[in-house]
């Protein structure tokens, strides 16, 4: 699970890009991703060309009270 702001300084593609490894080992795991920002769509996109997406949940944050 990550949850925060989706910049290229926080490191979230590499979350992504390690799935694979994580589900042959344990492939009933789910990654979540909690954010908005600029890295938004080509992290959707990355999850699709590796082949994880149906794993990797991307949420907006929504803030209310």
């Amino acid at each position: 699970m990550f949850v925060g702001n989706l910049a290229y300084w926080q490191g979230v593609e590499y979350l992504i890009q390690s799935a694979p490894l994580v589900l042959k080992a344990a492939p009933d795991t789910m990654f979540f991703i909690v954010g908005e920002g600029e890295l938004k769509n080509e992290l959707i996109t990355l999850a699709k060309k590796i082949g994880v997406s149906d794993k990797c949940i991307l949420l907006e944050w929504k803030y209310t009270l």
